[in-house]
């Protein structure tokens, strides 16, 4: 599992065959193998802060279908994660290049339009 999500993350461009093939073999691994493989995922720093980069490029630059249904399927791959607390430690950690975490993507696209309403000086 380790191995393919690292295939995503190492990709330049979420688009690519490799990505999609990897999603689906993880995917195929989460519906084989059931809360043991996202257990596996949770417990690896390595794996969920290195997701953080994919998630955002998918969300910033993805506007087809195909994109549309790869960030949804990165979300919910997540939300399965976060199930596992052992993770949670993991959705805080900085970045030392950036100083940005996994929790802090999520909240920010996840409140992308009433961020932007509020720099426009709209009311909610």
């Amino acid at each position: 599992m380790k191995d393919l999500v690292r295939v995503f993350t190492d990709s330049k461009d979420f688009r690519s065959f490799q990505v999609s093939i990897a999603m689906d073999a993880i995917w195929n691994l989460v519906e084989v193998a059931g809360q043991s493989a996202i257990s596996s995922l949770a417990a690896d720093e390595t794996v969920l802060t290195a997701m953080r980069r994919p998630f955002e490029n998918v969300i910033k630059k993805g506007y087809k279908l195909d994109d549309k249904c790869l960030r949804n399927e990165l979300a919910i791959l997540l939300n399965y994660v976060v199930i596992d607390k052992v993770s949670h430690p993991f959705f805080f950690q900085v970045d030392s290049n950036d100083g940005q975490s996994l929790m802090h993507a999520v909240m920010h696209y996840a409140t992308i339009d009433e961020l932007y309403s509020i720099e426009q000086g709209e009311s909610i």
